[in-house]
């Protein structure tokens, strides 16, 4: 049987992934700052990111958009997550406080501020839970705590194949696919 990373690293060889690859940086460099810059963003802009065609990456985060628009709601989510000075774990508490603000959307958002982070939405935790690689949490944990215990897998993972989170995070939906070299467009 292969192992978990003998299977991500060959799903690195597909065309898939390699557009994902080509699509990182540029969503990454122009959305990022855009998104920190919370206090000035607009409703609107926020809305265009969660939009599939913007962010070329994730094709639901906009599903729970209109709590988050409404008085200015986003604002707060990307406010806790900017938060450099703040244990990521309280940052992904306080974002996924806000309405329409899940943690898919929070760790797809930190993810694009700040690529070191993880992704952790319904798609991770699938590949993960395929792959055996699912943790259990201790009782009583937290958002946050959650987030931090699966990051950190994915972070080992994604070190071990040398790609960076945004790319891992594709990985995962192609441990879900039948036919890995399937290209969203």
């Amino acid at each position: 049987m292969q192992s978990a990373i003998d299977l991500l690293r060959d799903l690195t060889d597909t065309q898939a992934y390699r557009v994902a690859r080509e699509n990182s940086a540029h969503v990454q460099e122009t959305w990022g700052p855009i998104l920190r810059d919370f206090e000035n963003i607009s409703p609107r802009q926020y809305r265009r990111f969660l939009d599939f065609d913007v962010n070329q990456h994730w094709t639901t985060l906009y599903r729970q958009v209109t709590p988050a628009l409404e008085n200015g709601n986003f604002r707060n989510a990307l406010a806790a997550l900017a938060a450099d000075d703040v244990d990521v774990a309280d940052r992904i508490d306080a974002a996924t406080e806000v309405p329409g603000v899940g943690i898919g959307t929070a760790s797809a958002l930190l993810c694009t501020m700040d690529g070191r982070w993880s992704v952790w939405n319904g798609t991770t935790e699938a590949a993960l839970k395929k792959l055996g690689l699912w943790p259990t949490f201790p009782r009583g944990l937290a958002t946050g705590g959650r987030y931090l215990v699966v990051s950190d897998i994915l972070i080992d993972l994604a070190g071990q194949l040398g790609v960076t989170q945004w790319e891992f995070d594709h990985l995962m939906w192609l441990v879900l696919k039948d036919d890995p070299n399937t290209v969203i467009e």
